[in-house]
């Protein structure tokens, strides 16, 4: 059971005039019952600040802002500068992960925005798609070329 709980570094609640140098968001998470500390190599985190190199940790991070009434949702992700970006997510729109940590801005933040961040279990993942293509890769039971009468 994997629990995700966000702390920023500017109280539970973001203006849109916030500092210009922006407001941390961390994402911490409790995994089977423990609550992992900053630096657990279970994050995957290079340098325990939130940089994800995508290769270590059990975890994949996916960042959403939200707004309040559920009619728009975007996907937050670093680009190669290190800066937070906005993706509107619609049914066509491939998700993309970011670290552990994000820094968001003032003009991340409209009004009545919620944060939230989508955890993925890697191995769990891993299982499920490792699943799916044996299924496909199985013959149908009804399938005419699988008869050997």
């Amino acid at each position: 059971v994997i629990q995700a709980y966000i702390t920023s570094s500017a109280g539970d609640k973001l203006y849109k005039n916030i500092d210009t140098n922006g407001t941390i968001l961390t994402c911490m998470i409790n995994y089977q019952g423990q609550l992992l500390e900053d630096g657990d190599p279970r994050y995957g985190d290079d340098d325990y600040n939130g940089n994800q190199d995508g290769e270590t940790g059990l975890f994949d991070y996916y960042w959403f802002r939200m707004s309040q009434d559920g009619s728009e949702t975007y996907n937050l992700y670093k680009d190669y500068a290190g800066e937070v970006q906005l993706q509107k997510v619609t049914e066509e729109t491939e998700l993309i992960k970011s670290s552990r940590v994000i820094n968001i801005k003032a003009q991340h933040i409209d009004d009545l925005n919620m944060f939230q961040c989508y955890v993925v279990d890697k191995q769990v993942e891993a299982k499920a798609v490792n699943l799916f293509n044996l299924e496909r890769s199985l013959p149908l039971t009804n399938d005419p070329n699988n008869d050997k009468e």
